[in-house]
């Protein structure tokens, strides 16, 4: 095979050097972060002409198309407001916590009302007891003097 063939590549006099001490990592680690930071020197440059492009953009948009965002930013806040309003009196009205009221509309927040106070007097209801699975049973029911094991022996 002739030299220029061979795929091995070989360094010309650079052989690979173990970091043996805490000055080697650093030296090598100072050159590699200037490397990095070359990479990026021009970043602040780049953020202030970015800063400048939307100056130039905002100053640009028609005084139509801030009203335009203007307004809809305050149908939002007003919408918003009108059914936190709407939600407060529906709670007040029904006797639930607004915040746990949901919906779109007087009907969807209504019916949200409903479903709570459904929900609250399902909870309220007084339970039957849970049945004893040992009552009724005719082994094992005879005393045997001591009430404590009598006592364990019922419960399964």
């Amino acid at each position: 095979m002739s030299e220029e063939q061979d795929p091995t590549p070989t360094l010309e006099g650079d052989e690979f050097e173990p970091i043996t001490s805490q000055e080697d990592f650093e030296k090598r680690l100072g050159s590699r972060l200037q490397r990095e930071r070359a990479k990026y020197a021009d970043y602040d440059d780049l953020k202030s002409r970015a800063a400048k492009l939307d100056e130039i953009e905002q100053a640009n948009k028609s005084e139509l198309e801030r009203e335009r965002e203007q307004r809809e930013a305050l149908a939002r806040e007003n919408e918003e407001l009108r059914l936190g309003k709407l939600r407060s009196d529906i709670a007040a009205e029904k006797g639930v916590p607004a915040a746990l009221l949901t919906g779109s509309t007087k009907e969807e927040i209504e019916a949200a009302a409903e479903a709570l106070i459904e929900f609250r007097n399902e909870a309220t209801k007084p339970r039957s007891p849970k049945p004893d699975p040992s009552q009724g049973r005719g082994d094992n029911n005879t005393p045997s003097g001591d009430w404590l094991r009598d006592s364990l022996a019922r419960k399964p």
